[in-house]
């Protein structure tokens, strides 16, 4: 898995591109973006968390598998609003899993 805090416009269009993501007040708020590559078009976001732990963030993403389709390896993005952050505070490892 891949992921990414986003604190501009700008870091937003660099990364993603045009996107449909409404309009975001980054003086507020920043968005975690990130992606991962799955067997097949039926997995799901599940769940996504964004939690404070041992002095420091942790952003989980749970992917879970529909009923079963076609085997083609497709990419599966995900994102998240949230308040502020500042820099990067995720220690390594932390993002997700």
């Amino acid at each position: 898995r891949v992921t990414y805090i986003i604190n501009s416009e700008e870091e937003l269009l660099q990364l993603a591109g045009n996107t449909n993501i409404p309009e975001i007040d980054f003086d507020k708020y920043s968005i975690i973006w990130g992606y991962d590559i799955v067997a097949d078009g039926t997995y799901y976001v599940s769940s996504k968390n964004l939690f404070f732990e041992n002095n420091s963030y942790v952003f989980r993403v749970v992917l879970d598998r529909g009923e079963a389709g076609h085997c083609a390896v497709t990419e599966l993005v995900f994102y998240g609003v949230y308040p502020k952050i500042e820099g990067n505070p995720f220690a390594p490892g932390d993002l997700l899993y």
